[in-house]
């Protein structure tokens, strides 16, 4: 409620809507989230700030079930910053079901410079394709 107060209060103040958003997020409040991440991505100029919100907006749109939509924008961000383990890792989670091999890649590249929470996530979810999806298509 605080952080709603604060934005109604200064609606310039990016800061405080980017709060917004994280706590939406944290508290699993996917609807609000995506109305938050859509108004930073349209006002936001900074690409790589811009690519952040992007992301953030593509986790919270794959979260509410348009996978699509959130396959694009995850694309759309990480071209921006294509270095982004946790995008990356996002990414190869919604491509598992129709793409295992784009799923692999992406979490291939979620290895490289992650956090090890992060690394824990990708090689699970690696090894889980690995004996899915991907061991079926060998076969």
């Amino acid at each position: 409620a605080s952080y709603r107060r604060a934005v109604e209060l200064r609606p310039d103040h990016l800061q405080a809507l980017e709060d917004l958003g994280r706590l939406c997020m944290a508290t699993e409040g996917w609807a609000a989230a995506r109305g938050v991440y859509e108004e930073l991505v349209a006002r936001t100029r900074a690409p790589r700030v811009r690519a952040e919100h992007q992301l953030a907006l593509a986790r919270v749109t794959g979260k509410l079930g348009d996978v699509d939509k959130a396959v694009a924008l995850f694309e759309e961000g990480l071209s921006q910053v294509p270095k982004h383990p946790e995008g990356r890792l996002g990414l190869g989670e919604l491509l598992k079901a129709k793409d295992p091999k784009g799923a692999r890649r992406q979490f291939e590249m979620a290895l490289a410079g992650a956090s090890p929470a992060v690394e824990v996530q990708a090689r699970l979810a690696r090894a889980d394709l690995l004996e899915g999806p991907l061991a079926d298509a060998d076969a």
